[in-house]
């Protein structure tokens, strides 16, 4: 996404964390999204490894078979359970006609099944394995000041009931795949309007999604 990075002008919005680290990445987020960011966690490639073995793996679905000798990744459509290597390779590929949006919804997919796999297994909700889970799985992971174990424990304590179908994710929506910047290279630009009341939306509350009715009862 091309944006004005503050105190360093027009770049792609990943230029951010290259210029100033996690807080002009933070800052730049807020900059053009007014949305308020209220904790910073950062996940490398061996925590995000070690996350997903802690759940004792994911499940994934692929649509179609990949095959991305870049990524590590031979994997035929359909669904698999995956263990950290695999998810990350799964989570990294460019190797689909829609590359970096297509692995968005890929590691959205990864998102939702770690909090599922969380879930089923009582990992938020039984004190002692919470304790493991965050003693083997967050040793790679870097947070902000305010995010302590202690507050992790209250995050992961509230988000025990959470119905996964009330969970949504997105994508801001785009209006041109291919801007031509001044130095000469693409980068995206958003749909400014609809983008505008996806962030309002959000700072006001409200669901990005109606939830889903469920289906009357036939009468018989």
């Amino acid at each position: 996404l091309w944006v004005d990075i503050p105190g360093e002008g027009d770049d792609k919005i990943n230029a951010a964390y290259a210029y100033g680290g996690p807080q002009l990445a933070v800052q730049t987020v807020e900059s053009v999204t007014d949305v308020r960011i209220d904790h910073y966690v950062e996940v490398d490639f061996t925590g995000f490894v070690e996350v997903v073995d802690a759940l004792e793996g994911i499940d994934v679905c692929l649509p179609e078979a990949i095959n991305d000798p870049k990524a590590h990744l031979d994997m035929q459509a359909g669904t698999h359970r995956v263990d950290g290597a695999e998810a990350l390779a799964f989570a990294r590929t460019r190797a689909t006609p829609r590359g970096d949006l297509d692995r968005i919804d890929r590691q959205q997919q990864v998102l939702s099944a770690m909090l599922d796999r969380a879930m089923s297994t009582e990992t938020l909700s039984d004190p002692r394995k919470l304790t493991a889970f965050l003693d083997s799985a967050l040793t790679s992971v870097t947070v902000d000041e305010g995010l302590d174990t202690s507050t992790i424990n209250d995050l992961a304590y509230q988000m025990r009931d959470v119905d996964l179908g009330n969970v949504t994710f997105a994508q801001v929506p785009i209006a041109d795949m291919e801007h031509w910047t001044p130095r000469g290279d693409v980068a995206l630009l958003w749909d400014e309007p609809a983008a505008r009341e996806m962030f309002a939306t959000i700072n006001a509350d409200r669901p990005l999604s109606e939830p889903e009715e469920e289906p009357e009862a036939a009468e018989e």
